[in-house]
């Protein structure tokens, strides 16, 4: 008989009852494989889809508590605009020194010229 498959309708017949059984242990194994990467797929794109939405919640808490610090800040500075120089000058600070409070690199240059100043 030759190597070749004869074909009935399409189908492909098996010359022999060994290689029925080699390609019937192939098809077994590779879906195994296959059944094995998807499901280690589908892991990985869990684990992915978790910390994607992790990190853009933690993004938008971020700009949330960003946006509320602004909020208190603006709410800080309107606050001592409504006090009279007097009141300012009672706790140490100026008109002119109001804006610059809530930036640290303000806050440190303050804090030298107050200990230059001393």
């Amino acid at each position: 008989m030759s190597n070749r498959l004869s074909t009935v309708d399409r189908v492909p017949l098996i010359p022999d009852i060994q290689i029925a059984a080699d390609v019937a242990d192939s098809v077994r194994i590779s879906r195994a494989r296959a059944e094995d990467m998807a499901e280690y797929g589908r892991q990985i794109g869990e684990a992915l889809h978790t910390r994607l939405v992790h990190s853009a919640l933690r993004a938008v808490w971020r700009g949330l508590s960003w946006a509320n610090d602004r909020v208190d800040e603006a709410r800080a500075i309107n606050e001592l605009s409504k006090m009279d120089d007097r009141m300012l000058a009672d706790i140490g600070l100026q008109r002119s020194d109001i804006p610059m409070l809530f930036c640290p690199k303000a806050v440190n240059d303050m804090m030298v010229r107050e200990r230059v100043a001393a």
